[in-house]
């Protein structure tokens, strides 16, 4: 098998390396989990590769969904399993061993076979303690750079004493991380690891097993961990997406308890597996089922089938894990090929592929209305296709295995009224039709879905069936589908009581001391108050923020951060933003800055700044000051918060984005601040967006670079206009700086109650710059005026241009009629044009005629692509003939 390694899109056979020795500038790396071909936690990495460029002030690396699509391709083209892929963007990029250009910068995505020593080792490891102090870079220290110098010497250090791992601490002798892995102990119970406000990596890992142990309702606690204390640990355990957990036996020569893995390791590391082993059922059903992206790629026929094939062998794989068990006889996770050591894959039996007998008549759950109603908001051949799909997906006479496909495909057109399609498959015949079908209506649902589950629920048998449908009542229902969760407490099955508890705490906040692992007994009991409690919140109005307020007043620590993180995610969710009064409840919060535990102010701050966008330097934990001086500050701080509150009361959501703007408010509240403006909202003209405009280019003066390159960005965004110089790397107090903001403030004088349409009418000007006039060009898309058509129909003309012309043509698309239809038909037929402007000219013919003509592909390579073309071309006139 040829290595394949995918340099910014282009796969490359014989890539040579499937490290990043060989590559060298100043970049990032990620490195992720591949368990039978699904990336594990891929999101998560990305996100994070993102926040570091941006706080290293490196360029932006690709989206999420571009990168999604690499890795993919890079998986399909390997047709096998690999163990885990680097991902490494790289600024100014040389490579030894694979011959690329000298690029600005480079996405390299390289697959790794090796599997690493120690993998989820279960018989525990030997690590060390580093011999130097405050090894840990403050400013690098958070990011996954490529600088791994230091991390390279601490592996040494480790081998040469014959250990797994180094531990490095800081100047206090309190333990920081290994060299690859986070650290975890346990301590009187309470698994601590070290605070993120340390210079550490925020380890994917690390975040799965803080999320599992509140689940698991294992005390949880992020604070500093002095040598003494881990030498003195119960437990002691290591994470890494490489590594998965890593129990440590032995520090040195002392060793940790009766050197054994401990059991809140295994418990979590079996939550972890159980985990994992959903995401890759549910990964081959929706991650990597083969789409139409691939249709149009450089892939062959025969590579196509081949990668069908090979994904029908993973699913058959992925139903036989999905009721197994971990095994209790060995410690040893999942194998470098990413299923059980004790496992091997199967072939897809014969009965997979048989119609299901009797089957199940849908169309009493099916609203035809409905679902032509809907149909209606998807263009033309996408409509086609996703009807297609759902059709495929309800016939029960087809494999389960294409069924499953097909609904993959449904999921990821991304329809926002999915959940129309898919509520009659919650009575299909097949548990993983009805699994992922709660999944979709999970993520494409509404309150109005809840009915649906809630019916489901009272002939459901499957208990991962149920646990699904719990889930998603948690994030669609509301206070009527409480008494139908109740029944889960007392489930036979441990994954429906965990789910029917989360689900409820997630509606009401409360839990009563209920544990899925308890006895019958004390389950029963515990399920016993909770119940006696919903009777009374029945008999009188109480709403969710009234639970919110009663649980953020309780005297348990694990339910007020819970509420706090709960009452934030909800402000995130449109689906359920406005179920709670945040007048009353951002009061509440701002008292909780002055908690006692520092894990409930550092839930608190993190809510108010997804809520408000401010933070007024608030530090849960200061480990800079000494105590005193610390509490001196956060006491200061609250006040600023309390005194914002009250000027804020009565305010409207965009004033309060304008007292968010303040140039006093801390680095990280004024980016939120400025990226929650939202023009398409506010619009882009009258005072209001003059008011956000004037605010933000004040922050032009800002001494966070982050937060300069930030306001830019948005004062562009908002007035298509970007000052003539390079002036976003220009520091506060320079002449060049002070040139700039005053700038920006003559700008906004004259245009102050000017149109959005002359604003851009002068960027037209034909001495401006081609990047301003195809500004003009894209702001024209959002003015009103009956004299645009005309003015960029006049520009296509004379403009020499592609970048502004190709601007030119999509806003035509927005603002054209059938006339401006056959002057972008001759821009179309001109086979001198630019290939871009070309294709852009179809989509915007296609926008005005509201009909999907197909694709027009701008680089012809290949004579079935020129074939398409023509038959673009060929609808398009035959339409411009009937309505000429």
């Amino acid at each position: 098998m040829k290595a394949v390694a995918n340099i910014d899109g282009k796969l490359v056979e014989n890539a040579g390396t499937c490290g990043f020795d060989g590559i060298f500038g100043d970049g990032l790396y990620e490195f992720v989990r591949v368990y039978e071909g699904v990336p594990h936690l891929l999101e998560r990495h990305v996100e994070r590769m993102a926040r570091s460029a941006l706080e290293l002030s490196l360029p932006a690396p690709p989206l999420y969904e571009v990168v999604r699509a690499r890795v993919r391709e890079t998986l399909v083209r390997l047709q096998r399993s690999v163990f885990g892929l680097n991902l490494i963007f790289v600024r100014m990029s040389g490579r030894d061993e694979i011959a690329m250009p000298a690029i600005e910068t480079s996405l390299v995505i390289a697959p790794q076979f090796e599997v690493p020593r120690a993998e989820s080792s279960g018989t525990g490891e030997r690590v060390i303690i580093s011999g130097y102090r405050g090894a840990a870079d403050a400013m690098l220290g958070r990011h996954q750079t490529l600088s791994r110098f230091r991390a390279k010497l601490l592996i040494r250090e480790a081998s040469d004493a014959a250990a797994f791992e180094t531990i490095v601490t800081d100047a206090q002798d309190c333990v920081l991380e290994g060299a690859r892995t986070n650290v975890f102990c346990v301590d009187g119970g309470t698994l601590i690891t070290p605070p993120l406000t340390e210079p550490i990596v925020a380890g994917t890992i690390r975040g799965e097993v803080a999320q599992i142990a509140e689940v698991l309702e294992i005390p949880f606690e992020e604070k500093k961990v002095p040598r003494v204390t881990i030498l003195g640990a119960e437990e002691v355990f290591l994470t890494s997406a490489e590594f998965e957990i890593v129990p440590v036996t032995s520090i040195g020569s002392e060793h940790i308890a009766d050197g054994k893995p401990g059991p809140i390791a295994q418990r979590i590391h079996k939550a972890l597996r159980n985990k994992i082993r959903e995401a890759v059922r549910v990964g081959f059903a929706i991650a990597l089922a083969v789409t139409t992206v691939f249709a149009s790629s450089s892939f062959a026929a025969g590579e196509l089938r081949a990668e069908q094939d090979w994904n029908l062998k993973k699913l058959s794989w992925a139903s036989d894990i999905d009721n197994s068990e971990p095994s209790n006889e060995t410690f040893d996770g999942f194998c470098g090929r990413g299923r059980p050591r004790s496992q091997a894959p199967t072939i897809v039996s014969k009965s997979n592929f048989e119609s299901g007998k009797g089957g199940v008549d849908f169309s009493r759950y099916i609203d035809p209305e409905a679902e032509r109603e809907a149909l209606e908001e998807l263009d033309g051949e996408l409509r086609e296709t996703f009807a297609d799909l759902v059709k495929l997906a309800r016939d029960q006479k087809q494999p389960t295995p294409r069924r499953v496909q097909a609904l993959a495909h449904v999921g990821e057109i991304r329809f926002e009224r999915t959940s129309i399609f898919v509520r009659c498959l919650l009575h299909d015949e097949t548990p993983e039709i009805r699994r992922i079908a709660t999944r979709l209506i999970e993520k494409f649902g509404s309150a109005e879905d809840a009915p649906f589950l809630i019916a489901r629920l009272a002939d459901e048998t499957d208990d991962s069936v149920i646990s699904r449908l719990y889930d998603a009542l948690a994030v669609l229902g509301d206070r009527d589908a409480v008494p139908h969760i109740f029944p889960g407490l007392e489930s036979e099955w441990s994954v429906v009581r965990e789910s029917a508890i989360e689900a409820l705490r997630s509606l009401t906040f409360h839990t009563f001391g209920y544990d899925a692992g308890a006895s019958p007994a004390d389950r029963a009991s515990k399920a016993a108050s909770f119940q006696d409690w919903w009777r009374v919140q029945q008999e009188a109005p109480h709403t969710l923020t009234d639970w919110a307020l009663h649980s953020l007043a309780t005297e348990d620590w694990k339910t007020r951060i819970f509420t706090l993180g709960r009452v934030a995610r909800i402000h995130e969710d449109e689906k359920r933003a406005l179920s709670l009064d945040y007048d009353l409840l951002v009061p509440r919060l701002i008292d909780a800055l002055e908690d006692e535990l520092s894990t409930v102010r550092t839930a608190a701050i993190g809510a108010l700044r997804t809520i408000t966008k401010m933070d007024f330097d608030y530090r849960a934990i200061d480990t800079d000051l000494s105590e005193d001086r610390a509490l001196e500050a956060r006491i200061a701080s609250v006040a600023r918060f309390r005194s914002w509150w009250a000027d804020a009361q009565g305010l409207t959501a965009y004033e309060r984005n304008l007292l968010a703007l303040a140039p006093s408010n801390t680095t990280r509240a004024k980016l939120e601040a400025i990226s929650s403006v939202d023009p398409s909202e506010i619009g882009y003209e009258g005072e209001v967006v003059f008011d956000f405009v004037a605010k933000i280019a004040e922050l032009v003066a800002d001494e966070a670079s982050t937060v300069r390159f930030a306001a830019l960005s948005k004062l562009e965004e908002l007035t298509f206009v970007r000052y003539p110089l390079d002036h976003d790397v220009a520091a506060p107090g320079t002449e060049r700086h002070d040139e700039v903001r005053a700038w920006w403030r003559d700008w906004i004088s004259k245009n102050r109650g000017r149109s959005l349409y002359d604003r851009m009418i002068d960027l037209l000007d034909s001495h401006r710059p081609s990047r301003d006039r195809a500004a003009g060009c894209r702001g024209l898309a959002h003015a009103e005026s009956e004299h645009i058509r005309p003015e960029l129909e006049e520009l296509l003309e004379i403009e020499e241009s592609n970048v502004v012309c190709l601007e030119a043509i999509r806003t035509l698309g927005v603002k054209g009629d059938v006339a401006t239809a056959k002057l972008l038909f001759s821009i179309l037929e001109n086979d001198r044009a630019d290939g871009a402007c070309r294709s852009a000219a179809a989509e915007a013919i296609s926008k005005i005629a509201s009909q999907d003509f197909g694709v027009f592909y701008s680089l012809a390579t290949t004579p079935q692509i020129r074939a398409r073309n023509r038959e673009t071309i060929e609808r398009i006139r035959v339409w411009l003939r009937r309505n000429g």
